[in-house]
């Protein structure tokens, strides 16, 4: 699936990820390091920094376990004025719903306030005491 997905978007030209360089990422799926080189190196790009392509480039270092690189490209997406905030649920490969700064992302956002004050906690969290929450999902 995920070399479907990358090649779709090496083809329609929404991700430079190594289509300029000798190999695309797509030739890296074997070698997890060589793929989270690429996915790094997309992320610096310049020709990267927009919303769209930093979800694509969270989601690629999700899948490849670059949960730094993932949680960065969250944060730069809705920095970039990402449109929706659907994303941040998509990414659970590594683990980022148990990283802290997952939690900060949510707060920051505001989600958390609105859990609090409609006590819809949805499927994926759980209040915890006064003023804290976990992830369940």
């Amino acid at each position: 699936m995920v070399e479907r997905l990358v090649r779709n978007e090496e083809v329609r030209g929404s991700i430079p990820l190594g289509s300029t360089r000798k190999s695309t990422l797509v030739d890296r799926l074997g070698d997890a390091e060589a793929a989270r080189v690429a996915i790094r190196q997309a992320f610096e790009d310049p020709a990267n920094q927009d919303p769209s392509r930093m979800a694509v480039i969270g989601l690629y270092a999700d899948h490849f376990g670059d949960k730094d690189l993932a949680l960065a490209a969250i944060r730069r997406f809705l920095a970039l004025g990402g449109p929706t905030i659907y994303l941040i649920w998509r990414p659970v490969r590594s683990g980022l719903r148990a990283d802290p700064r997952f939690k900060e992302i949510v707060r920051d956002l505001g989600i958390y306030d609105y859990w609090c004050a409609s006590g819809n906690w949805g499927d994926f969290a759980r209040p915890v005491g006064d003023d804290d929450f976990e992830f369940i999902a």
